[in-house]
């Protein structure tokens, strides 16, 4: 085996510092008696020390060296003298004084030493690293000017296929007829690829040259061919001059955990820009260190680095090629390697580029409509879409359902035409179009970025629960409302999400498991043939025993509906979407479920429970029954059974708005909760008569200041106030500024009315309407938040003219 087989991947190791100081700093080798000319200090600091010469500068290890210079310092105090980035000692007169001056330190160079700098360091400052400050250790004189000259090797030991870098002088800028030799053994220079033109080319320069450490073989004499390690001179010869040859390099013997890269697979050979490729081998590295992969030249992101198993990134800019892995600044496969065993070179990859949607026809989507998309790398053989509503339904499309001998149907690598299947679960349609989105993957398994569209169901439809909760084994009846047509044109095809389905437009379900369902129906056109499936809303099941609110209904005793426009948007006194509420005092409460016990038991008396956020904090309260009236009933059926709970609500529970719940008389708590809103309402105004320019106190049983009345898009500790205040027939609407639980404090000094044209009105004494809305939410669009308010009722206050 000759030194180019072993090349193949032994561990590169890197240039060490001081190789790097000496080559930015190696000029030529100067003799003892040429004019001595000050080195350029870079940093034009006239304190900094400068050394002028050594005397002498050539000779054996352990030679007395005088430094002559600059800035010293007339004591050494806590300046230093280094060789090589060695602090050596200053040596000392007959009385034992240090030899160090301003001008003049005289050191001894260390008895190991090899060519080097000196450097001075004062105060943090270090004299400048010149050719002036350079010693030459192995000749009592220094070579000629212009011959090559050896200054460092690193490293200074190695096995066979070490890469070992040659600092210096006079190398010439290519190698031509020049050598290196490790004793009487010629060396092979190292290569790198160069990106730029894709060849490989050999690395000696001027003052730089790397070689690689020739096979063990080549060592040995007929006595002991593989006696190893050996210590042997390095020269390099250019031309017919030879190097200095007082460096050794030690010839280390082969360490079994450095050995050549070998690459054994890769993993899928093509991909698209961002792909993960796989490859395999033999001797990456534990650790990722310097060593890269590159596509072609461009360097690709590292996902995972092990010594058998790469995971990389195909790279942005990558383009079909060569792939390399380099390893300790070694690219493998190297050139004409042939390993036993793996991939020989080169590898070549195929990046393909990833499937691009430029555009959908239509962004408004009708379930059973054509669609068309448009883009650039689609494939020429049909692949699949994925179509997921944004809230996380959706459906994959497989090539074979497209129906591929339909005129409608065409896939080429630039335009995909299908029919949108009409089975994609759209949320609870409203005759709106919901957000989902689109992506294509080929027959080759690219896939494409995510693409938005509307879809709306081919007709619209709802379904409906009488109630929202029950324990296991209770029943609860569904029923989906198609529009369109009469509820006998279509079939129904019913899934509960515990495992159950059923048909029919309407039917019950009794759930077998603990959880939270939210049951999904099929409407099928008996005519056109086309389905939509509507999601219906979701239950919560419990035990068999426990208690479960399955639904709370208000009926109003005295139905006053007040409403207001509001920046063209009628407020209205009910909130349908977000739960039922009171309005007046002695409306009647009715709460539906199951479990609910009795309101007199042997543990106790049962209790309305209501929660809320109040600070911060879970405030609760329990809504006092009245048994003594007419609208009192707590009534218990058996299991199958629903047992009711009818009361009024009193003056003292009109703030309690919240989390309903139920404590049995046996002290257990209903599992779940529904929703209760209770109005703002003004009880008193303070003082009256109020004055023009005073301020009026709205007394209030709640405000929603500070608590949280309902879920929203977030749980909403502060809600949005608004006062009305009727002048003269004309309302006009405040933001109050001072807002508490239970009071709203409002200005009327500063307060400048003005009418709609922005023109100043005049606030005229007499009796004026004051009403408070309160919001539900306090994010959320315009509309959602105008829609969640309830509104009190007015209350007249006297307003008179300033005193």
């Amino acid at each position: 085996m000759n030194a180019h087989d072993f090349k193949a991947g032994f561990v590169v190791f890197a240039v060490m510092l001081v190789a790097s100081l000496i080559l930015s700093a190696c000029g030529g080798g100067g003799g003892g008696s040429e004019t001595i000319i000050p080195p350029v200090d870079p940093t034009s600091d006239p304190s900094r020390p400068s050394i002028f010469r050594l005397v002498p500068n050539s000779g054996p290890p352990g030679t007395i060296v005088k430094i002559e210079g600059v800035h010293f310092g007339d004591e050494i105090g806590t300046s230093t003298v280094s060789y090589n980035g060695e602090i050596l000692g200053v040596l000392t007169d007959e009385e034992g004084k240090e030899l160090w001056s301003d001008t003049a330190i005289t050191v001894a160079i260390p008895d190991d030493a090899v060519t080097g700098l000196v450097i001075v360091s004062k105060s943090g400052k270090q004299s400048y690293a010149s050719k002036n400050a350079k010693f030459i250790v192995g000749s009592a004189s220094p070579p000629p000017e212009g011959d090559p000259v050896i200054t460092q090797l690193s490293p200074t030991s190695g096995q066979p296929g070490t890469v070992l870098t040659i600092t210096g002088e006079n190398f010439g800028a290519s190698r031509g007829s020049s050598t290196v030799r490790i004793g009487s053994i010629v060396c092979e220079i190292n290569t790198k690829l160069n990106p730029e033109t894709g060849e490989f080319e050999e690395r000696w320069g001027e003052s730089n040259i790397e070689v690689i450490v020739p096979a063990k073989s080549e060592f040995g004499d007929e006595n002991a061919p593989d006696l190893l390690p050996q210590v042997l001179s390095l020269v390099v010869e250019v031309g017919s001059i030879q190097s200095n040859s007082n460096f050794k390099f030690t010839v280390e013997d082969i360490d079994p955990t450095h050995m050549p890269v070998i690459i054994t697979s890769v993993t899928p050979m093509r991909g698209e820009v961002g792909q993960t490729i796989e490859i395999r081998g033999q001797n990456f590295g534990n650790q990722i260190g310097a060593s890269y992969v590159t596509f072609n030249g461009v360097r690709a992101k590292v996902v995972s680095w092990s010594n058998t198993i790469l995971n990389i990134n195909v790279p942005a800019g990558a383009e079909s090629g060569l792939l390399l892995i380099t390893v300790n600044d070694t690219a493998y496969p190297i050139p004409d390697y042939e390993p036993e065993v793996g991939l020989t070179y080169p590898i070549d990859f195929e990046v393909i580029a990833a499937p691009q949607i430029t555009g959908v026809s239509p962004v408004n989507v009708i379930l059973g409509d054509k669609v068309t998309l448009h883009g650039a790398h689609l494939g020429e053989l049909p692949g699949s879409l994925n179509v997921e509503m944004v809230t996380g339904q959706g459906m994959t499309i497989e090539a074979g359902e497209f129906n591929a001998g339909d005129a409608d149907f065409v896939w080429t690598n630039a335009t995909v035409s299908f029919i949108m299947p009409n089975d994609i679960p759209v949320s609870i349609s409203k005759g709106e179009f919901a957000p989902g989105k689109l992506k294509l993957t080929t027959f080759d398994s690219r896939m494409s970025e995510d693409v938005t569209l509307s879809i709306k169901n081919a007709f619209d439809g709802v379904v409906e629960a009488n109630f929202i909760a029950a324990p296991r084994g209770a029943p609860i009846t569904f029923t989906v409302f198609v529009s369109g047509g009469l509820p006998s044109e279509y079939s129904y095809t019913w899934d509960f999400g515990d495992g159950g389905t059923g048909t029919g437009q309407s039917l019950g379900h009794a759930f077998t498991k603990k959880g939270s369902f939210t049951p999904e129906v099929r409407a099928t056109s008996n005519k056109s043939g086309q389905a939509s499936i509507f999601i219906g809303p979701a239950v919560e099941i419990g035990e068999s025993t426990d208690p479960a609110i399955g639904s709370l209904k208000v009926t109003k005793v005295n139905a006053v509906e007040p409403s207001i426009a509001f920046s063209g948007t009628v407020i209205r006194s009910e909130s349908p979407n977000l739960g039922k509420r009171i309005t007046h005092l002695g409306d009647h409460i009715t709460i539906q479920g199951y479990n609910l016990g009795s309101f007199e038991g042997s543990m106790g008396t049962g209790r309305v429970k209501v929660t809320r956020l109040l600070g911060g904090s879970e405030y609760y309260g329990s809504v006092v029954l009245d048994t003594d009236t007419g609208n009192f009933a707590w009534t218990q059926d058996e299991i199958t059974g629903i047992c009711t709970i009818v009361f009024t609500l009193s003056e003292q529970d009109m703030s309690m708005s919240g989390d309903v719940g139920i404590v049995t008389s046996e002290g257990v708590d209903s599992f779940n909760s529904i929703k209760l809103i209770v109005e703002p309402r003004i009880v008193a105004v303070a003082p009256q008569p109020t004055y023009v320019n005073s301020s009026i106190n709205l007394i209030c049983n709640d405000t929603g200041s500070g608590e949280t009345q309902i879920d929203g898009p977030t749980d909403q500790a502060d809600r949005i106030l608004y006062l009305f205040i009727t002048m003269d027939g004309t309302t006009f609407i405040v933001n109050p500024a001072s807002v508490g639980d239970s009071s709203v404090t409002f200005d009327l000094s500063t307060w400048n009315p003005i009418d709609n044209l922005g023109q100043p009105i005049e606030k005229t004494p007499g009796t004026w309407q004051f009403r408070l809305w309160s919001s539900v939410l306090a994010e959320g669009s315009s509309e959602d938040i105008v829609n969640s308010g309830v509104i009190s009722p007015e209350v007249d206050a006297v307003i008179a003219a300033a005193p």
